[in-house]
């Protein structure tokens, strides 16, 4: 298995809830970051941060 895979998975949207996942990439990583548009926030709980390996 590839530890560089990951799978990015957003709740399925219905009319109740409704998340966005934003993907940041900078130079040395990536940030994954959740957004609640119900409560109008970020869900810090599922922030992911990925460095870069050089492989």
């Amino acid at each position: 298995m590839n530890k560089n895979l990951v799978n990015i998975h957003t709740p399925t949207i219905d009319a109740k809830k409704i998340y966005t996942n934003s993907l940041y990439i900078y130079k040395d990583k990536i940030v994954i970051r959740t957004y609640d548009h119900n409560n109008g926030i970020w869900l810090q709980a599922l922030e992911r941060t990925f460095p870069f390996v050089d492989v």
